[in-house]
């Protein structure tokens, strides 16, 4: 790993990672007009502040350049050749690299704890999160092995240019969250009764919906103007066995994802939506771990889309580096 040649834009540009994609679509090329004043060389520290379940959390990531060859970095998802394609147009005509791939590893070494915050350069608030970016001076290394946590193409498109700019989290850091992501379904009540007629199902009747479920069930199965359902699964042993969305979609619904019209953040939307008639049943999933994701990745394996909703995002900018 290296410091990279740090560049601060002078207004401030910052976008959350949750509406990157469609800024890029409609404006990237917006970016070669922003005015940047030279930092320097060195690594950079963020600092996350956020409220989750009423429980405040601080999330750090240490934002450095990689050299690819040097490090084993995992996918858990699959790529698109157009996203990969869009990246590396933008690599090829703008000359920074500005929105770090999420990485998470085993800080074994201690790197993001001996990390230590120098100069402050900018502070933000986006959702109710609240992020401040320091300048840094690094005692330690990267581990060898490392998943990308979010930020598939860009690693992709980088990769394929030369270094990569790169967040790293631990993966047992406490504020690593992964938030579940629940599915809506349009589908009729006699296919229902038939998947839950599946032998790899075990299900149990329940009175209503609550966190401590969860616990018991990695998917809970609700249908409008029904108790809700929830499932176990009798599943041979593996990496994937534990994640839910696998669970959910591969095992429950049999591959079949067109019978997700929907995807949401919040059980609370998505018990609304079922309500509304805006799905037939809705399957709530127990949040995915880091860990399942690491080893998950480690395997070779992809999780189903939609498995891993990393929260809080970063945010691209407003450092520019190279």
């Amino acid at each position: 790993m290296r410091a990279p040649e740090v560049y601060l834009s002078t207004e401030g540009f910052a976008v959350p990672y949750e509406d990157l994609w469609p800024f890029l679509n409609s404006s990237w090329e917006s970016l070669k007009n922003l005015p940047l004043r030279h930092v320097g060389q060195t690594y950079l520290l963020v600092v996350q502040e956020f409220k989750l379940n009423g429980v405040k959390r601080v999330r750090r990531a240490l934002l450095c350049m990689i050299d690819p060859e040097d490090y084993r970095v995992y996918p858990h998802e699959d790529t698109f050749p157009e996203g990969v394609a869009f990246y590396r147009e933008i690599a090829r005509n703008f000359p920074y690299q500005f929105a770090p791939v999420m990485l998470i590893g085993e800080d074994e070494d201690g790197v993001l704890r001996r990390t230590e915050p120098v100069d402050p350069l900018f502070e933000t608030e986006f959702y109710g999160i609240r992020t401040l970016i320091y300048t840094a001076k690094v005692r330690g290394k990267l581990p060898r092995d490392m998943v990308i946590a979010d930020g598939h193409h860009r690693y992709r498109a980088y990769s394929m240019e030369g270094e990569v700019f790169v967040a790293f989290m631990d993966v047992n850091d406490p504020a690593l969250v992964i938030l579940p992501t629940h599915r809506g379904l349009k589908v009729n009540r006699v296919l229902i009764k038939k998947l839950l007629k599946n032998g790899n199902v075990q299900k149990k009747v329940l009175r209503d919906v609550r966190d401590e479920h969860f616990n018991r069930f990695p998917v809970v199965l609700k249908g409008r103007g029904a108790r809700p359902i929830g499932l176990n699964f009798n599943v041979k042993d593996g990496p994937i066995t534990g994640v839910p969305a696998h669970l959910s979609d591969n095992v429950f619904l049999g591959g079949r994802y067109d019978h997700i019209v929907g995807y949401e953040r919040h059980r609370r939307e998505a018990l609304k939506k079922l309500y509304d008639g805006v799905y037939d049943f809705v399957l709530l999933l127990r949040a995915t771990t880091p860990k399942q994701v690491m080893e998950v990745a480690r395997a070779g394996l992809n999780m189903p889309r939609k498995s891993t909703d990393f929260f809080p995002k970063l945010i691209a900018g407003p450092t520019f580096v190279r």
